[in-house]
């Protein structure tokens, strides 16, 4: 009796161990996902690099400037000028977030930044010989600097991932340009030109020991307000932490720089005026923000 006993337990067991080798295994727990939560205050510091075209076009205002600046004397264009502008950018950016679902987040961004974006042309202009009797050359020198700007924007992003946001930008710009133009005598040896004309004299002239006369000069500095736009994204990798790689696009108002020739010799009021063209600018940056919300990545299974 004792040995059918034990003969049922060991059949029973190994046929209890055979129906466990039978059953499926229990499927692995899921790693957390990680979810962000873009909502909320940050602010942060970036740096990068601006570029855009500059002209100005020479516009003479009293009797004695147009006979100086006549067609007869030098081509339409020989004081119009145009060149290049580029230089870096730093500063920063604060702006507050909403994310609306799991895949839409806007927000508004305001941002400060010094900018070295500037440019100059330089070349030199002869007047007619048959006119003035000499070859008598000026250097004409065009500046212009973007000395700071700002904005304040919109953006409007979709989260390609949890922790990666793509958007566009756009609003209000505005900034600080300082703009000048001089047209300086400097012929090979000593020289004057003079022009007496409806009560106008315009005069200018180089010696020995000063081989160069400034014979028109002015700057300007001017704050104006436009727009801009842009693109970026902005990537999640850490926690209160973002890194994010921005284009933008700014547009603002020209200027106009008085040139006045010195008095004396020259009467007061003597001068020609340099317009320059529209402003437009494009800014790459790239950027860090801290973002102020509490945990904003939490685990979800």
């Amino acid at each position: 009796m004792r040995k059918l006993f034990l003969a049922t337990l060991a059949l029973g067991a190994f046929g209890g161990a055979a129906v466990a080798a039978d059953m499926p295994l229990k499927a692995p727990v899921p790693p957390p996902i990680a979810v962000y939560n873009w909502t909320g205050f940050y602010a942060g510091l970036n740096a990068g690099y601006g570029w855009g075209d500059a002209s100005s076009i020479n516009n003479p205002v009293d009797p004695a400037s147009m006979i100086v600046f006549s067609n007869d004397n030098f081509p339409t264009s020989t004081f119009n000028s145009s060149f290049r502008q580029k230089g870096a950018i730093a500063g920063g950016q604060a702006g507050y977030n909403w994310q609306f679902s799991n895949r839409v987040v806007a927000g508004i961004e305001a941002d400060l930044q010094f900018s070295d974006i500037r440019g100059r042309d330089f070349h030199q202009a002869f007047l007619d010989p048959a006119t003035f009797l000499n070859n008598f050359s000026f250097n004409a020198i065009t500046e212009r600097h973007l000395e700071w700007f700002g904005t304040v924007r919109g953006r409007l992003g979709f989260l390609a991932t949890p922790s990666l946001l793509l958007y566009g930008t756009g609003g209000l710009a505005f900034g600080d340009t300082t703009s000048r133009g001089d047209v300086i005598l400097a012929p090979a040896g000593p020289s004057s030109i003079g022009v007496s004309i409806g009560g106008f004299l315009f005069g200018c002239a180089t010696a020995p020991a000063t081989p160069t006369s400034t014979c028109y000069t002015g700057s300007n500095r001017q704050t104006s307000v436009g727009w801009s736009a842009g693109l970026g994204g902005e990537w999640m990798f850490a926690k209160n932490w973002s890194a994010k790689l921005e284009w933008l696009h700014l547009d603002l108002p020209g200027s106009t720089v008085t040139l006045v020739s010195p008095s004396p010799p020259s009467t007061a009021g003597v001068s020609t005026v340099y317009t320059f063209n529209h402003q437009t600018y494009d800014i790459v940056r790239a950027g860090i923000n801290y973002h102020f919300a509490a945990g904003p990545v939490v685990a979800k299974y």
